[in-house]
Order: C-alpha cells, then structure tokens, then sequence
C-alpha cells in the first residue's frame, strides 16, 4: 500500500434514513431502490392504459389549398422579420 493512500467505506441511508456500511444491506437496498424505481408492471399497466385511448378529436387531412401554399414555401429558410417565408 501506497503512503497516504486511504481505504474507502462505503456508507448508505435506508428507507428510514438509518446509515447503513454492511455490503450485503447495502446490496439490499440497491435492490429495494431499483425495484420501486423501474417496476415494470406500473409502467406497463400505463404504457397500455396512453395506447389504448382514443383520440379526442380527429385531425381533417390538408386542402388542396394547404399543398399548394406548402409547395411554394422555401426550404431551409427562416421566416424574415414579419414572420413570412
């Protein structure tokens, strides 16, 4: 071992803001922190639940009118100082 070189311990908070030093609760809790992070049946039931839904009100496709005015606009161009292309 080098002089001056220093050991590291590792020291954690439980749930109940108790320190803990021990590798095994350490792990422990590790554990019980990705657990209630990413568990997988809460995303999932949400995931399903955002898919599932209809939506509110449905989007009329573009006019005639609308291609045409598209087609005409530049691209690559910002819009000048009163907001036209």
């Amino acid at each position: 071992m080098k002089a001056g070189s220093w050991s590291q311990m590792s020291i954690f908070q439980d749930r109940d803001n108790n320190l803990i030093g021990n590798d095994q609760l350490i792990m422990e809790r590790w554990k019980q922190y990705f657990y209630e992070t990413l568990n997988i049946k809460d995303d999932v039931a949400i995931r399903e639940e955002a898919i599932c839904q209809e939506p509110e009100e449905k989007i009329e496709p573009p006019t005639k009118e609308a291609w045409e005015i598209k087609r005409m606009l530049k691209n690559n161009k910002s819009s000048g100082l009163d907001n036209t292309v």
